[in-house]
């Protein structure tokens, strides 16, 4: 297992992966679909997980799982956590940014920041209130001086729906409705401005 290989010298690093939810996975349940080692790193072009490099690409690599309907479906884990991320403002943001040289930070929410890197965590694994608190730290790194329910306000991994967030999906549902409304009316009032302009001609 190429894990176990890895851990040979990085002892710290594969204790904390044998932790996550990941690692759980395959170490105690043997489910081989999980990420490794490898999976994210590569075998041989090994890139740091701290650099921006890796945490720009970091939702690439999360989502070639993450995004994979069969997949998922397998575990019962819904491909939203993807999508919902990447329509998200963090999520256009790390999608449109670009590397270079001279940057030292880029101010962009990825996975990694929210569930870690090799001790990755899910709600599921620490709790809803543990993940709350996570979460509520990384907002404060760019959002200073915020009330400690701030991310209540983001729509986390969710789908606006009846059940979460109603007032969002009922303005969704409005904007639906009425701006193909518009649009139409607007395409109709031009065609008949050019239907008069014909006819006075």
């Amino acid at each position: 297992m190429m894990s176990r290989s890895c851990a040979d010298c990085h002892v710290d690093v594969y204790k904390q992966y044998a932790q996550s939810v990941h690692g759980k996975a395959l170490v105690e349940a043997g489910i081989t679909d999980v990420p490794a080692c490898a999976d994210c790193h590569t075998a041989h072009s090994i890139e740091h997980p701290r650099t921006i490099k890796f945490h720009l690409a970091s939702p690439d690599i999360c989502i070639r799982c993450h995004g994979d309907e069969k997949l998922m479906k397998r575990y019962d884990i819904p491909t939203t956590v993807a999508t919902t991320y990447l329509a998200d403002f963090h999520g256009v943001t790390a999608s449109l940014s670009k590397v270079s040289d001279g940057e030292e930070k880029q101010l962009v929410v990825t996975c990694v920041d929210c569930h870690g890197v090799h001790d990755i965590r899910s709600p599921g694994l620490v709790g809803s209130e543990e993940m709350k608190a996570k979460v509520a730290g990384v907002c404060a790194g760019c959002h200073k001086d915020t009330a400690a329910d701030f991310p209540a306000a983001w729509l986390s991994h969710f789908q606006p729906s009846l059940q979460h967030a109603p007032l969002v999906f009922f303005v969704d549902l409005l904007y639906r409705i009425l701006i193909p409304f518009v649009i139409a009316g607007l395409i109709l009032q031009v065609l008949l401005h050019l239907y008069r302009v014909a006819i006075r001609r």
